[in-house]
C-alpha cells in the first residue's frame, strides 16, 4: 500500500491482536455449539483459567520477527480452531475407542491394548491435549529444521508433566525418559500420535485428536447428561 503513497515516518506498537471470524448461518446454530465449544475448551485442553494456546512455546524473549507475525497468528488460530472442531464429531464413542481395545503389533512384536478408563493411560491422553501442545509460535515452512520450534510435545515435555522428576537424580531421569518412549511407541502403534520428521516432536493425529476429546469429555460429563444426550 505505502509504494504508492510513501510516507517517512512510521508507527509502531507496546501489543497487537489477530482476530479470526467465523461465520455461522445463523444465531441458532452458533447457540447450539458454543456451550460444547466453551465446555471442550475448559476440560480438554485443561486450561480451567485461560486457554493458554501460545503457552512456553514463544520464543524466550517473547518476540517474533515482524515478517512472521500475520503467518504465526493465522497458524495459531488455525490449529486452535481445528483442535475446537473435534468437539463436534458425531462418531460414536464404542467406535472411536473398539481399537484401541485390541493388541497392536510394535516392531514383530505384539503391544498390549490401551485402557483409557485406567489412570495411568488416562492421565497419558489428557497430558497429550494440553493447549500449549496444540499451537506454536512458529509454522515450520519458515525456519530451519534444527531451529524450528514446531508444536507439539516431546519426550522430556511429558517427561516433566507426568513425572515432575526435573530435581530428579539421572538415573531415575533415565528411567522415567525409557517409560515415556515406551508410550509414546504404543501411542504411535494405535495411531493416535505421530512424529514430525526430523524432530523429537509428536503430534496428536486427526483420529487422535478426537478420540481424547471424547474420553476426556466422557471423564467429566454427568451420568444424567448422558442419559438424556442418548435418548
Amino acid at each position: 500500500m505505502f509504494r504508492a503513497w510513501p510516507i517517512d515516518y512510521y508507527g509502531s506498537t507496546d501489543q497487537s491482536e489477530w482476530a479470526a471470524d467465523i461465520l455461522f448461518r445463523g444465531s441458532r446454530s452458533l447457540a447450539g455449539l458454543y456451550p460444547r465449544l466453551v465446555q471442550h475448551g475448559l476440560t480438554t485442553f485443561l486450561s480451567p483459567g485461560v486457554m493458554r494456546f501460545l503457552g512456553r512455546n514463544v520464543p524466550a524473549n517473547g518476540n517474533i520477527p515482524a515478517r512472521l507475525q500475520a503467518d504465526v497468528s493465522q497458524a495459531a488460530n488455525t490449529r486452535y480452531l481445528k483442535a475446537l472442531a473435534s468437539a463436534d464429531d458425531p462418531t460414536p464413542l464404542g467406535r472411536l475407542t473398539t481399537r484401541l481395545a485390541q493388541p497392536v503389533p510394535i516392531n514383530g512384536r505384539r503391544a498390549r491394548a490401551l485402557n483409557p478408563h485406567a489412570p495411568a493411560d488416562a492421565r497419558v491422553l489428557e497430558t497429550l491435549s494440553r493447549g500449549e501442545f496444540t499451537i506454536s509460535a512458529f509454522p515450520s515452512r519458515h525456519v530451519n529444521v534444527a531451529k524450528r520450534r514446531v508444536n507439539g510435545f516431546r519426550n522430556r515435555d511429558l517427561r516433566a508433566l507426568l513425572f515432575a522428576d526435573a530435581q530428579a537424580a539421572p538415573p531415575d531421569q533415565q528411567r522415567h525418559a525409557a517409560s515415556v518412549s515406551r508410550q509414546l511407541a504404543l501411542l504411535r502403534a494405535h495411531g493416535l500420535v505421530r512424529k514430525v520428521h526430523g524432530t523429537h516432536r509428536y503430534h496428536l493425529t486427526t483420529r487422535g485428536r478426537v478420540i481424547v476429546t471424547a474420553l476426556i469429555s466422557l471423564r467429566n460429563v454427568g451420568t444424567d447428561t448422558l442419559t438424556k444426550l442418548a435418548a
